[in-house]
């Protein structure tokens, strides 16, 4: 489908246009935002007419309002053209956690949390990119960081109630992606402790837009953990999806791990995608969350 990709060249933070045919000569850095490379910026907004006067001006309005939707409510119902990634790297901050979260019955470190009502979830709106440079060979965000996955590419996915996120990214096929990064959840923001916070982190990943047709979700493991003595939660759940467009994918299997850092402030978290039933970047997933440490 047409849109912005992560750039085919492997230059990272930048994307490139695909027009469903060819790849664009032009790239990007903020895909959210640029027009497509035939359709000049200033045509996003029509030029009053003399004599036409406030219906024009109205007119205007009303088609800001609709490109500003259509930017940054990538499910909106309103219909028209969208941006092309299933999997969207800026969702939307509200989500509704379809099917599961844990029954308050479960012991700690059940491996086979049961379903039960859905619920609201308010995900905050306001987090941050990382800007540090690694030279490591880690990713670093929220007090903790783990091994960068070799061959995918810096960025391409802004989490909106993360701060201090540091990424990757991978394209599986055009509109689909896999990811993982680390960053931090803030406590004044409702994020008080790792198991509960797993769960909000996985309820905003899952259902507020981030995934397109998106179908339902099931939980495989939730556990309580350590990383360096610090204690955590680990959540891992089967995110579903329906795609005309997509009809080899299923979904994704996704991982979040809170830790509790010893910041009164903040948890760190790390968060991790891959496709179902994709073995091959499973294991590169695995090895980043197998390095996961504080600091």
């Amino acid at each position: 489908m047409p849109g912005w990709y992560p750039d085919p060249a492997g230059r990272p933070g930048h994307f490139r246009y695909w027009d469903g045919s060819s790849w664009s000569q032009q790239t990007t850095t903020t895909p959210q935002t640029s027009p497509a490379p035939h359709q000049p910026a200033q045509d996003a907004v029509a030029q009053p007419r003399r004599g036409i006067g406030w219906l024009i001006l109205i007119g205007a309005v009303v088609l800001a309002l609709l490109v500003w939707w259509f930017a940054f409510r990538p499910n909106s119902q309103l219909g028209g053209t969208v941006r092309p990634d299933t999997n969207s790297a800026t969702p939307t901050v509200s989500g509704w956690d379809e099917t599961s979260t844990p029954n308050p019955s479960e012991s700690a470190g059940s491996q086979n949390p049961q379903p039960s009502a859905g619920q609201l979830i308010a995900c905050p709106d306001n987090g941050t990119t990382s800007t540090r440079v690694s030279t490591d060979g880690r990713l670093h965000g929220g007090g903790i960081s783990a091994s960068r996955v070799p061959g995918w590419i810096d960025g391409g996915i802004t989490l909106m109630w993360v701060d201090d996120v540091q990424a990757q990214s991978d394209l599986v096929y055009p509109g689909w992606f896999s990811v993982i990064g680390v960053g931090a959840l803030r406590v004044d923001e409702g994020f008080s402790a790792p198991q509960p916070s797993a769960q909000m982190m996985m309820s905003c990943f899952a259902t507020s837009s981030y995934y397109r047709g998106f179908s339902g979700r099931r939980d495989l493991k939730s556990t309580a953990v350590t990383v360096d003595g610090r204690s955590g939660w680990h959540l891992t759940s089967e995110i579903y999806v329906a795609l005309p467009n997509l009809p080899q994918v299923k979904g994704d299997v996704v991982d979040v791990i809170v830790v509790d850092t010893g910041d009164p402030r903040t948890l760190g978290v790390f968060v991790s995608s891959y496709t179902i039933d994709d073995t091959g970047r499973q294991r590169l997933v695995q090895n980043s969350i197998d390095s996961l440490r504080v600091g």
